[in-house]
Formats: structure tokens, sequence, C-alpha cells
């Protein structure tokens, strides 16, 4: 007997370019179309940021951080970083998806997308929640420099592994080449700005699984971050 592994439902459209150095409560959004069989969206927030609190709203009701992932930059005193919220079954059809500030202040420059997957039961980030590492642990990676990479050593079948990868970029140009994930999801070169490059995949379970890209452009930060998602039954191959 087999079970229906983690299957892939849908992913946010792309229609709004980043919040550029807002100041305050400045918020970005977009659309995503969520399929009937979705159990589980991912949010994901690229920020740049000196004061930073983050809410996501999907269908109308806020939600909290799951995790982020960032680099803190002594330099110029910004947290350059991704964040991760999780919405179990979520509103279907074509949602609104906000992400916002809460602070009141600060400088925010903001860019998300969101990705929905069906048959999901729990999520393993690879360290206790409410734990936020900074530097790498669990299912995280990140530096200032070179090229991004990730390894998740022990996955397994029915299991799917989803990926977001991003960097600040130098703001002359940006982007990726190489990038290992099984299926590419979805692709953010920021055409206005070239600041905040992301893409988003992910791979089926089964092994050791890299995510990693050759960064076409300087970046000045990069981080790397990886969610399996788990069956919701008990998966034989």
């Amino acid at each position: 007997m087999s079970f229906p592994p983690v299957a892939f439902d849908s992913v946010a459209g792309a229609e709004n370019p980043d919040t550029w150095a807002g100041v305050g409560n400045t918020n970005t959004s977009w659309h995503h179309n969520i399929g009937n069989n979705a159990n589980t969206l991912l949010v994901f927030c690229h920020y740049v940021s000196n004061s930073l609190a983050l809410v996501a709203t999907v269908g109308g009701t806020n939600y909290n951080p799951l995790t982020s992932n960032y680099v803190f930059n002594g330099g110029n005193s910004y947290v350059y970083g991704t964040t991760i919220f999780l919405v179990r079954n979520p509103p279907k059809g074509n949602q609104q998806i906000i992400v916002a500030n809460t602070t009141g202040g600060g400088t925010q420059y903001l860019q998300g997308a969101s990705i929905a997957y069906s048959g999901v039961g729990s999520f393993d980030l690879g360290f206790p929640l409410n734990t936020a590492p900074q530097t790498n642990a669990g299912y995280y990676s990140q530096a200032l420099s070179g090229n991004p990479t990730l390894t998740i050593p022990n996955t397994m079948n029915g299991q799917r592994i989803v990926n977001w990868l991003g960097y600040s970029g130098n703001q002359s140009a940006c982007g990726f080449s190489g990038y290992t994930a099984a299926n590419t999801r979805f692709t953010y070169l920021d055409p206005g700005n070239k600041y905040l490059p992301f893409i988003i995949g992910d791979s089926p379970g089964g092994g050791p699984i890299t995510f990693s890209a050759a960064i076409t452009a300087l970046a000045y930060e990069w981080w790397d971050s990886g969610i399996i998602l788990n069956p919701a039954t008990p998966f034989r191959q």
C-alpha cells in the first residue's frame, strides 16, 4: 500500500515590484490563486530593514512568522533575510496576500511570494521552533560572500523539500545560474532596483538534497532556507 506524497499546488502571481526604502508601517502584496486541494501555504518575505516586525495577512486573517533566516550587517546596522509564514488550510481561489511591517518606524525594503502544497501533514525546519537562529543552523545557511549552498542530509520518499534562496544585490545586475532544485517554481530578479532577487524551488524527498546556485552579480549577503513538508499519512515506497 502507498499513500500520496506531498504535491505542489500553485505559486504566487508576480505583479508587484518591491517596496523600496519605505518608512514605518509599509507593506508588500501580491495575488495567489490557491487550488481546492491545497492544505498548506508558505508565505515568504524577503527584506532589508533596520526596524522590522512582520505580519502576513491571507484571506483577511493575520499570521505571525514561523521563523526567520537573516544576516546582520554591522557596517550599516541593517538586517538582511527572509521571514517564513505557514498557513494551514488556506482560503481557496484568488487571494490577496499582504506582508506588512508593524514597528511604526525604520526603513524597509520588502518583497515576497507564496507557494501552496497539498497532502501536507507536518513540517520540519531542522531545529526547534522559537529558537530563530541567526547563524547557520537546521536547514539554514547564510554568508557575506561566495555562492549560496544548503544541504539537507536525510530526506525520505513522500516528502517535499521547499527552498528559498535570496541575496542582497548590487543594484546594477542580478541573477542566478545552475540552480539545483528539481523544480524552479518562482524567480524574482527585481527588475526595478536589482536589490532583492530570490528564487523558490522544491525537490522530492529521498536521500540528501542540495540547494545551490551561482550568483551572477555581486552579493553583499545571501541566505538559503529549507523546509521539509511531510505527507499527511505514512508514506511507503
